[in-house]
């Protein structure tokens, strides 16, 4: 395994620009949990990078992901540090290739086996990482299909939306940054109820028929759901709050939603 030194390797410099997001076809994973969790997911990895405290304490891992790689190197110690996306680096990050997905690949999870509550999600202008990466993992642990982002969104395949989905990215469907429209239409033409959240709606989440394949559609945390989505949905839920709460973090709502729908389903 080769031994990068300098900022000036070329492998380094790739990384680099790739965990700044500036290579659209590749994603910076970084981690041992998260490489494993790449590595188990059959995800392409271009380059493999280690720390050399790293490759002499989890040399299994290590080895693992380099007979995975297309190639990979150590580096020093502090060169690695200089290259993490966090603040305290745990020495081995992965250069893999761009999980790709559509509206087509959304429409072919709902009816899948994977999935056991047929609702796909589509969340508007969501710019918070953490709260992504939240709701990709509440998604897969619910059994739902996937994952549609509006324009105006965060990227789905960021490093810290990435830590936020603890791998779950890697394995959900994520249609990204979709006009409204288009998602609209695309459930109308798939025979799915649109459902929109909404604070001021009439019916308590728990008063719905969950069970029918559903767009469940969240706002975005500063504008909310916009007036021609709101009006061409076919149904508003709200969560019923108390004590003075106006809202509730968007990951933590797609919960109460989805596990109701997965509890309707069982019974």
């Amino acid at each position: 395994m080769d031994f990068i030194e300098s900022k000036e390797n070329p492998r380094y410099r790739s990384a680099l620009n790739t965990r700044k997001g500036k290579d659209s076809g590749l994603i910076f994973v970084e981690g041992a949990r998260l490489c494993e969790e790449a590595l188990e997911s059959a995800l392409t990895i271009q380059l493999a990078l280690f720390s050399k405290e790293f490759l002499e304490g989890a040399g299994a891992l290590a080895r693992r992901l380099e007979g995975a790689a297309r190639d990979a190197a150590v580096l020093k110690t502090r060169l690695f540090d200089s290259l993490s996306d966090t603040k305290k680096p745990q020495g081995a990050a992965l250069v893999c290739e761009r999980p790709v997905s559509g509206l087509e690949t959304v429409s072919a999870r709902l009816h899948g086996p994977a999935t056991s509550v047929p609702i796909a999600l589509l969340l508007l202008e969501i710019n918070n990482p953490g709260n992504l990466g939240a709701v990709l993992r509440t998604v897969e642990a619910a059994g739902a299909a996937g994952v549609i982002t509006s324009k105006g969104s965060v990227d789905a395949f960021s490093p810290a939306v990435l830590r936020g989905s603890m791998g779950a990215s890697f394995r959900l469907p994520v249609a990204e940054k979709v006009p409204e429209h288009e998602a609209v239409e695309w459930a109308r033409r798939s025979g799915l109820k649109v459902i929109v959240t909404d604070s001021n709606a009439p019916a308590d989440y728990t008063e719905a028929d969950l069970t029918a394949p559903a767009l469940l559609v969240f706002g975005s945390e500063a504008h909310g759901i916009s007036g021609a989505v709101r009006e061409s949905a076919d149904l508003g839920l709200k969560i019923p709050l108390e004590n003075r709460v106006e809202s509730l973090n968007l990951a933590v709502s797609a919960g109460v939603l989805l596990f109701e729908a997965k509890r309707q389903a069982r019974y």
